[in-house]
């Protein structure tokens, strides 16, 4: 089943039909709940589409800003993006500012765990805050809330002294700030106080002379 994975990545293609394009993502999204790597496989399927985020990923949500529309390629990639989420939340909350490189497999620089993190965080943010009013103009930002309690209850039980279990690895000092708070949860509380602040604006009545009916 791991050596699917590669291919089915490799359809995650701009390039290619948005069929099945949308093909390749939902049986990703199978394999983290429905297979046996529903209970881990980082190396395999979490840091793999982590980069495929960084470099792709980020391309159409770029375009679905720019365009104001959520295509069909677009809404494959927030359900992916939960997907991945649910599947991999401690993974995340351990790894929010680490410094362990990920090999990307490019001829670029290999890109850090924290950056690659960073990364979906702000994906998902980006989906749970996208313009205009759920369920009248946008049906995506709803399929985002799960995910953020998940990672919540991560945080709460993660030991930051420990990059991932990774007991070979010798993290570097974390720069706390004058609290003595470790990075990981200053990012981590920046994170959710940018959720706050998207929230208070999703959830807002929309203005005065809108059109809206009471039961919308």
């Amino acid at each position: 089943m791991t050596s699917l994975i590669p291919l089915l990545i490799a359809l995650l293609d701009l390039t290619i039909p948005e069929d099945l394009f949308v093909a390749a993502s939902e049986v990703l999204q199978e394999l983290t709940s429905k297979s046996a790597l529903s209970d881990g496989g980082s190396k395999v399927l979490t840091e793999p589409l982590l980069v495929w985020l960084d470099i792709v990923g980020n391309r159409i949500l770029e375009s679905t800003y720019a365009t104001a529309a959520v295509c069909s390629v677009s809404h494959s990639l927030c359900k992916l993006l939960v997907a991945l989420g649910d599947h991999s939340a401690t993974y995340l909350a351990s790894n929010i500012a680490s410094s362990i490189t990920v090999s990307t497999g490019l001829s670029t620089t290999p890109m850090t765990r924290g950056h690659l993190v960073q990364n979906f965080l702000r994906l998902l943010l980006a989906y749970t805050g996208l313009p205009g009013f759920y369920g009248i103009d946008e049906e995506e930002s709803e399929m985002t809330l799960g995910f953020w309690y998940l990672f919540q209850e991560a945080l709460w039980t993660v030991d930051f002294h420990a990059e991932n279990g990774d007991l070979n690895h010798t993290p570097p000092p974390q720069d706390p700030d004058a609290s003595g708070e470790p990075r990981q949860l200053l990012i981590a509380k920046a994170v959710y106080m940018e959720l706050m602040n998207v929230l208070r604006r999703k959830v807002a009545f929309p203005p005065p002379g809108s059109g809206w009916s009471r039961g919308m």
